[in-house]
């Protein structure tokens, strides 16, 4: 079989778990698999291949049809919202959906988990900056809630 014909095999099984509610097609890793259609698997960085491993290949691995399969905890944590215990309706969601020009409270990922920053932050102009200040925050977000203050 071709490169084509495996990439176009890949694209039907991808599509196949999507419409099965196996894949989120708003998750990261639903990025992944399109990017090792794409690229092929060995193109795909080393964390691609980690997520890839842990999340698409168990998606792959469930039957195309029939009802859909309990996520494993990976496909969980690339979910598009966390919830941690105690944290009540103010769910992370992912940092592309933060709005502009309010203030949130923002995250980075810690072993896998987000870890909050002590102080609000607003995005303006694409640049996260300290709500109450106005200076620049030099951090690579994640996610991002309301702000709970």
């Amino acid at each position: 079989m071709d490169i084509s014909n495996s990439d176009r095999d890949l694209s039907k099984q991808v599509a196949a778990r999507v419409e099965r509610g196996h894949l989120d097609p708003g998750a990261p890793a639903y990025g992944v698999a399109l990017a090792a259609i794409d690229l092929g698997y060995d193109r795909l960085t080393r964390a691609q291949r980690g997520l890839y491993d842990r999340v698409v290949a168990a998606a792959l691995a469930a039957p195309a049809s029939g009802s859909p399969v309990p996520r494993s905890a990976a496909a969980a944590a690339s979910a598009s919202e966390w919830r941690i215990p105690g944290e009540g309706l103010n769910p992370w969601r992912p940092i592309r959906e933060a709005p502009d020009d309010r203030a949130v409270q923002i995250a980075t990922m810690v072993d896998g988990r987000p870890s909050a920053l002590a102080f609000a932050c607003r995005q303006v102009q694409r640049t996260w900056v300290n709500a109450a200040t106005g200076k620049p925050v030099f951090v690579r977000p994640s996610h991002w809630r309301e702000w709970p203050g």
